[in-house]
């Protein structure tokens, strides 16, 4: 494998690690408006992009971290996150 090919293959990797740590932090924000399940997870969705992701079912960041201001509460309940899921 030739020095440049390594290079990117070492960039790439890192890249990775950081975006995974910045949907672990984005995950913890979103952990803080849902209380009635403790297993919040961000994943990037080929065509959805990133997405908050509780059991089964995914929602845009975007949407999810809109729904506080839509709904007039920093909480958000189990059937409006599930109504505003893909």
């Amino acid at each position: 494998m030739n020095d440049v090919l390594f290079r990117k293959i070492k960039k790439a990797n890192k890249k990775y690690v950081e975006f995974l740590l910045a949907c672990d932090k984005v995950a913890k924000v979103a952990q803080k408006h849902i209380d009635w399940n403790d297993d919040v997870n961000c994943n990037y969705l080929p065509g959805d992009g990133l997405c908050i992701e509780i059991e089964a079912n995914v929602c845009p960041v975007t949407r999810f971290f809109e729904l506080p201001e839509i709904i007039g509460d920093d909480m958000i309940d189990e059937h409006t996150y599930k109504v505003n899921c893909i």
